[in-house]
């Protein structure tokens, strides 16, 4: 047996490990892959333990990985316009909760915007006020992916230099009761104020 080079024992590493088999990749985008040719792949990520998850995505927050956002302010995070999505740690299926809090912003407000989780997906509106939506899903394939799609338009004349198509503040999953599992429900409380700007939308 070899000894490690130059004394090394080992080497670890603070990642996260993903399979470039599980993405569409071109020149200008990396896009997860949601279809069913995927479901048979390999998962690199550990198996959800069940209990709930929460995020908030505040600057200085521990969050997911964020793919096709703007840094984080003290509210949330603005998205790009194109195909914006999170990457869990943990791969996820079966009956979950997923509960969003966002808003749109100037040309995507009364857009229809759709979540896709592992061949699940749910509808809403964007608003121009942040508001919470909630979403009973039955995940057949296991994911660590949840992608918002629909956020395609660019604003134009906008006072923020940034390319700019929704603004997310929550995501939380968890399993849901046993009254509540099955189908899908959408739940969207009272709006609050939020400002039609950049810097602070509620």
């Amino acid at each position: 047996r070899k000894s490690s080079p130059r004394g090394l024992d080992g080497l670890n590493l603070d990642c996260t490990i993903i399979d470039s088999n599980d993405y569409l990749i071109s020149n200008t985008a990396i896009r997860p892959r949601q279809d069913m040719a995927g479901s048979g792949r390999r998962l690199l990520s550990e198996r959800w333990s069940g209990e709930p998850l929460a995020y908030r995505f505040a600057a200085g927050e521990q969050t997911p990985t964020l793919i096709g956002f703007n840094d984080a302010e003290p509210w949330g995070v603005w998205s790009r316009s194109g195909y914006p999505w999170v990457l869990f740690d943990c791969a996820i299926d079966g009956e979950i909760e997923l509960r969003v809090r966002l808003r749109g912003y100037l040309q995507n407000i009364g857009k229809r915007l759709r979540l896709e989780m592992g061949g699940a997906s749910a509808d809403l509106l964007l608003s121009e006020l942040m508001q919470t939506h909630v979403f009973r899903l039955s995940i057949d394939h296991p994911t660590n992916v949840l992608a918002f799609v629909g956020v395609v338009e660019r604003a134009v004349g906008a006072e923020d230099p940034r390319d700019i198509g929704l603004g997310l503040a929550e995501i939380s999953i968890r399993r849901p009761a046993p009254a509540q599992a099955g189908g899908n429900a959408l739940e969207a409380p009272a709006p609050q104020a939020a400002s039609p700007g950049s810097d602070s939308p509620e």
